[in-house]
């Protein structure tokens, strides 16, 4: 005997591989990639959770930076140099070619 639909309300549908409730008009659920027309999860974890933890890196290296320069303000001094230094240069490559020279100067004088 098949079993009946579980009543959550008008515009509400339970994902069936996570049992997250999602908005009756859902393509995909929110918390585990589910696609509810294709019928499977699709092999791309969600956007939310993927920027969650693309943010929480970020906010680690951002922190791990400031700690490397002492203080906000000098994290923040030095990017505002590098970000000047490349409208003049151009590029990071030029500037770490440059970084290269010199140390080869130095080395020979």
């Amino acid at each position: 005997m098949p079993r009946k639909a579980e009543k959550l309300g008008r515009g509400r549908k339970r994902c069936p591989a996570c049992g997250a409730i999602c908005p009756a008009r859902a393509l995909v659920c929110k918390s585990c990639g589910y696609h509810f027309i294709k019928g499977r999860k699709s092999l791309v974890p969600p956007k939310v959770e993927a920027s969650v933890r693309a943010d929480d890196v970020a906010i680690k290296e951002v922190i791990t930076f400031i700690r490397q320069h002492g203080s906000v303000e000098s994290a923040r001094k030095a990017v505002e140099d590098v970000q000047q230094l490349l409208e003049k240069v151009g590029s990071m490559e030029t500037i770490f070619k440059c970084f290269d020279l010199v140390n080869l100067v130095r080395e020979n004088v």
